[in-house]
């Protein structure tokens, strides 16, 4: 994906957890100790937290926009 009308950009986070298929994302800033499950298939080419992130990983996160929209965060 590289038109920026399909992502979305959730916020600056940390990895906190991860399984094969997902992501345990923290949001650190206008989403203070939010957390939620990303599946690793809607990250975003942009995101600096990559879809093969490790426990500990910070950065900004960004999503597929449709996945977004699709769990209420855009």
């Amino acid at each position: 994906m590289s038109d920026d009308s399909h992502d979305h950009v959730m916020g600056y986070g940390v990895v906190i957890a991860t399984t094969d298929k997902a992501l345990l994302v923290k949001l650190t800033d206008q989403h203070a100790d939010q957390q939620f499950w990303v599946p690793r298939s809607v990250i975003h080419d942009d995101s600096e937290i990559e879809e093969d992130a490790a426990e500990g990983e910070e950065g900004e996160l960004v999503v597929a926009l449709w996945w977004a929209e699709k769990e209420g965060y855009a």
